[in-house]
């Protein structure tokens, strides 16, 4: 009743209103103009994401409660409030990036799964509470990803982005923009 049935799985597209059926050419390279659209629409939230952790008395109250609840709380932020705010962001990031990606592929259930993982791998790659690292880290993994479907079969993608996640995990722990933190006892 609640499972997916395997026969006749219709599989929906989402059209796009800017222009999936445009190309640009450059060079020798062709691509549909919506990822210049993606990309834009990724820096510009990036961007804006930064400056809200960066800038706002928000975004201090958020890295206070990150780094200690209980400190958070003793110089009067209320705690409870801003996570509830900071998890209401995070989901509103996630439905603008579903949103953003919705053009790209065919709508289905198991679709978060993958990007979820991904999307874990471009941040710990990048290094973890950086949005411009999670940023970097997720070109360089597309990047890496795409170079690699020249020597291997496509079906091995998946694999080489793990593999990638391992070899930085191996290298820079803290991942390529993270900064390395030491406790003092």
């Amino acid at each position: 009743m609640w499972g997916q049935r395997a026969y006749n799985a219709e599989k929906l597209g989402i059209g796009s209103a800017l222009g999936a059926d445009h190309v640009i050419r450059w060079g020798s390279v062709v691509f549909p103009s919506i990822y210049v659209w993606l990309f834009v629409a990724g820096v510009v939230l990036m961007i804006a994401l930064d400056l809200t952790i960066r800038k706002t008395a928000f975004g201090r109250a958020v890295r206070a409660v990150a780094h200690s609840r209980r400190t958070a709380a003793l110089m009067g932020i209320d705690t409870d409030r801003t996570m509830v705010y900071a998890f209401a962001l995070a989901a509103g990031l996630g439905a603008i990036a579903g949103i953003m990606f919705s053009p790209l592929t065919f709508v289905q259930v198991q679709l978060g799964s993958l990007f979820t993982f991904k999307g874990l791998a471009a941040a710990v790659i990048g290094g973890l509470g950086s949005a411009r690292g999670a940023f970097v880290g997720g070109l360089l993994l597309g990047v890496v990803e795409q170079e690699a479907l020249v020597y291997v079969r496509a079906g091995y993608r998946d694999a080489i982005a793990f593999g990638v996640l391992i070899l930085v995990l191996m290298l820079r722990p803290a991942g390529i923009m993270g900064r390395v933190v030491e406790e003092r006892h």
